[in-house]
């Protein structure tokens, strides 16, 4: 009770030696570091992924310290003070970028593949706001819960949280990173066409552009895979 806690903390005042001090004793400040200041943090080495081919591994950037290297070590203290995005990922640019959001091409440090980030631009400031982008969040994982047909053609995804800097809450996805996209394809095909009609006796260009070629074939695949995308959201009851 109060007035136990109070007896208490009379006779211990009363007390001799170091009881005089044990109830409300506080414990000592810490040594003052050399420099007298934190150093600023690195961020964190990224491992390799030994299942990856050659090919496929990210190429190296200058953020991207690799484990073992002599500025690989951080410490509990710089890295509890880095931003989720910059302790995990190697930001590689960005890919895309909209009205709302912006969409990176990343490394994650700890198996070493690559992924997509969206990061909303505008910042979260009211609960509406922020119930409407977590919406997105439960669609997309809702959607990679899937098991019917129609998954394999949805971006999976992996995860979400929010950083807060100082303009505001921003919500971060990631996401499966997909390399190109029709317009893209068409570019590459429209480009190995043209290498094909400059050099008719190149055996090769002439496979290659007719692999690349959007003829009646591809576009009905294509069209397969988009409305197989579509059934698969719309059994979740999500309209896109």
């Amino acid at each position: 009770s109060q007035g136990d806690f109070l007896q208490r903390a009379n006779d211990n005042s009363n007390s001799n030696g170091a009881e005089r001090e044990g109830l409300f004793r506080m414990p000592p400040p810490r040594a003052p570091s050399r420099s007298g200041i934190v150093k600023a943090a690195k961020s964190p080495p990224c491992h390799r992924n030994a299942f990856l081919d050659d090919d496929e591994q990210p190429a190296e950037v200058p953020a991207h310290a690799r484990v073992g290297g002599k500025d690989a070590h951080i410490t509990a203290a710089q890295l509890a003070t880095m931003s989720r995005f910059r302790a995990d990922f190697v930001d590689l640019g960005n890919i895309g970028r909209g009205g709302f959001c912006k969409v990176m091409r990343v490394i994650n440090r700890l198996d070493g593949a690559m992924y997509a980030v969206k990061r909303t631009e505008r910042k979260l400031q009211t609960e509406r706001e922020r119930l409407e982008a977590y919406r997105e969040v439960q669609a997309m994982a809702a959607l990679s819960s899937h098991t019917g047909s129609g998954v394999d053609n949805v971006v999976r995804y992996f995860g979400a949280w929010t950083e807060r800097d100082r303009d505001g809450d921003h919500l971060f996805i990631q996401l499966e990173l997909c390399d190109g996209n029709l317009s893209s394809m068409q570019h590459r095909a429209c480009e190995l066409l043209r290498a094909a009609r400059d050099d008719p006796d190149d055996v090769a260009a002439q496979r290659r552009a007719s692999d690349a070629k959007f003829g009646e074939a591809k576009i009905a695949a294509l069209l397969r895979q988009m409305a197989a995308a579509l059934a698969c959201a719309h059994s979740r009851n999500v309209a896109h």
